[in-house]
């Protein structure tokens, strides 16, 4: 893919609750840092799923080949689009389970199926395995309203598209919940084995701004893996607002059932 496209990133890393016109399908890309932990990277890449082979999956087989010295500790922060379904949620826990000199962590942009219970229970899994899952946000709260004239992400305005890429996206018209239902690779997991089934970008090549927490999830995937012409990063419409909403729905995922349970019995209706 090389660095992503604006519109790609805009669009794909939208945490709107539904798809805003023009209809497009979003897809999962997934986008990691490895680093040692003072700091110094390793290696960044970008990664998508194609041909139901899960972004999940690309990662884990390439990071298998970078991490190979077991003596020494690595520290590894994805950006995804689409939080991981139940089997690669399985095979990530098993992954770091199996190596224990990676950490990881991971930001998604919005919670996949969440409604569904076996979901849920892969995103309490990768919790209770010691795999941090958070949402995407901007610290401080939304820095920048836009006006809806067509600006997002990047200081210059967009063409419209139907779909991404080139891609034909669903007709005009087309109910936009049903974009987000099963993006393309969501599908049972199968295809061929390791990192040749999947469609991957180019290594990046500028220097990693450290991360620390003064600094959003999206601000930093914009800046280190966006074609974004020295432009920063601009928040789209109510990012903000989204994200909090996403964020309470995982807290509420995560919450353990016993405390639901005292929290009714400590109920006081009146």
């Amino acid at each position: 893919m090389n660095p992503l496209q604006e519109v790609i990133f805009c669009r794909q890393f939208g945490n709107q609750h539904r798809v805003p016109k023009p209809y497009y399908r979003r897809k999962t890309y997934l986008c990691y840092q490895l680093k040692l932990p003072e700091g110094t990277l390793i290696h960044k890449d970008c990664l998508r799923n194609k041909k139901k082979r899960h972004a999940e999956m690309c990662f884990i087989d390439k990071i298998k080949a970078l991490t190979r010295d077991t003596s020494q500790r690595f520290e590894i922060i994805c950006y995804i689009t689409w939080s991981p379904c139940p089997f690669c949620a399985e095979e990530l826990v098993a992954f770091v389970k199996d190596n224990p000199h990676l950490s990881l962590r991971i930001f998604a942009s919005r919670l996949y199926v969440h409604w569904r219970w076996k979901y849920q229970q892969g995103l309490r899994h990768l919790h209770a395995s010691g795999i941090p899952v958070a949402v995407m946000s901007l610290p401080g709260g939304e820095r920048a309203q836009l006006s809806g004239d067509g600006r997002v992400c990047g200081s210059k305005r967009e063409k419209p598209l139907r779909g991404v890429g080139g891609e034909a996206g669903p007709k005009q018209g087309a109910p936009a919940e049903a974009q987000d239902v099963m993006p393309p690779g969501r599908e049972k997991e199968g295809g061929a084995p390791g990192p040749a089934g999947c469609k991957q970008a180019a290594p990046l090549s500028w220097d990693l701004t450290a991360f620390s927490s003064s600094v959003s999830e999206f601000e930093d995937c914009w800046r280190n893996f966006v074609d974004h012409q020295d432009r920063s990063f601009q928040p789209w419409p109510n990012l903000d607002q989204y994200s909090k909403s996403i964020k309470r729905r995982l807290g509420k995922i995560l919450t353990p059932l016993n405390d639901l349970r005292n929290d009714f019995r400590n109920l006081k209706l009146e």
